[in-house]
């Protein structure tokens, strides 16, 4: 049992710190977890997943402020291929602290977005599509 709490105790982070997005719209499934503990028994930094879901996240609510998608994360899966990217030791760590500030600005601005009554304008009709 005590190898196993070092395990839990980083499954219970990287749940934390995947549900608490507002673009994830998940509950942590077995799946969910049997990705975390392998993240963990192959020794990626619970700061490698954490940049991982930043520069995700990040990614994700720019598509979503462009209006290029509306589909939420839903995996924790979504993240694996970028944990290789964010372990690239040329990187800064002050990088990722400019990261985390942008996720959490646009986190904001889409929240806001979300929020916002619909716009009424007045359009002239649109034109019957030929065939």
């Amino acid at each position: 049992a005590a190898a196993a709490a070092p395990e839990a105790e980083f499954v219970r982070q990287v749940r934390a710190a995947f549900l608490k997005p507002a673009c994830v719209h998940s509950v942590f499934t077995a799946a969910d977890e049997k990705l975390a503990l392998s993240l963990c028994r192959r020794q990626v930094s619970l700061e490698q997943v954490r940049r991982a879901m930043w520069l995700g996240c990040a990614r994700k609510y720019a598509a979503m402020l462009n209006g290029q998608t509306r589909q939420p994360i839903t995996s924790l899966g979504y993240f694996t291929s970028l944990i290789e990217e964010v372990g690239q030791p040329q990187i800064p760590a002050s990088y990722w602290d400019h990261v985390r500030r942008r996720m959490e600005e646009m986190e904001k601005r889409w929240l806001r977005n979300l929020s916002a009554p619909p716009a009424t304008a007045v359009s002239e009709p649109s034109p019957p599509e030929m065939l």
